[in-house]
C-alpha cells in the first residue's frame, strides 16, 4: 500500500527526492532510502475553491495563497466550504477534500473519499475512534467502491483554529498516512 507507492515515487525520481517528513520517516524505517538526498516536499494544490454547502456550487476559485489564512476563516460565512485537490493526496488514496465548519456541531470537519476496499471498514472506524475523540466522525462505504469519510478536526493531534489551512492539511495528511500504515502493518 504505502510501501509500493513510495517505492514507485522514489524509483521515478532522478536527483534529490522530495518527501514530506512523515514519508521520509517511513522510508527510512522501511529501508527505502539510503544515501539519496532528501528535500522537504512542499504542498502543491491544483484546486482551491470556495463553494456553497447547499448546492455545492463554486463561489470563487482561490489561489494557493488562500491556504495561508487561518482555518478559522471557515466560520464566516458558515454556509461555505473549501474544496481542495492536490496530486500529493494520491499517496494516501484521497482525490480531494472539503473543509468546513459543521453547521450543527460547530466543529471543523474534513470530508473526503478514501479509496480502500470495503474489507478495511472496521479497521478504518477503529483507527478514527482511537485517534479522534472529539466531535462526530463517520465512515460509509459508497456504491462507487470508496469510503465517504467525515472526520472532526477538533480532536486531531496538533489542531488549533489559529493554524493556517495549509498546516491543517498537513495534519490531516499525517493522520491518513498513519491510518494506511496501521492497515498495512496489520495485513
Amino acid at each position: 500500500m504505502l510501501k509500493e507507492r513510495l517505492e514507485e515515487r522514489l524509483a521515478s525520481t532522478d536527483g534529490p527526492v522530495s518527501l514530506f517528513p512523515i514519508e521520509k520517516d517511513y522510508a527510512e524505517r522501511h529501508g527505502l532510502i539510503s544515501s539519496q538526498h532528501i528535500a522537504e516536499r512542499e504542498w502543491s494544490f491544483q484546486t482551491v475553491e470556495r463553494c456553497l454547502k447547499e448546492t455545492e456550487e463554486m463561489i470563487q476559485a482561490e489561489s494557493e495563497n488562500f491556504l495561508d489564512k487561518p482555518i478559522s476563516i471557515l466560520h464566516n460565512p458558515i454556509e461555505e466550504f473549501l474544496y481542495i485537490d492536490s496530486d500529493d493526496f494520491k499517496t494516501v488514496k484521497v482525490d480531494g477534500m472539503a473543509l468546513e465548519v459543521d453547521d450543527v456541531f460547530k466543529v471543523y470537519t474534513a470530508l473526503f473519499g478514501l479509496q480502500l476496499q470495503k474489507k478495511w471498514q472496521e479497521k478504518i472506524q477503529t483507527y478514527i475512534e482511537s485517534k479522534l475523540s472529539e466531535g462526530p466522525s463517520s465512515v460509509l462505504f459508497d456504491t462507487d467502491g470508496t469510503f465517504s469519510v467525515n472526520i472532526s478536526l477538533n480532536g486531531l493531534d496538533g489542531f488549533d483554529e489559529k493554524l493556517a489551512i495549509r498546516e491543517v492539511v498537513s495534519l490531516i495528511y499525517n493522520f491518513l498516512f498513519g491510518l494506511l500504515e496501521t492497515i498495512e502493518a496489520g495485513n
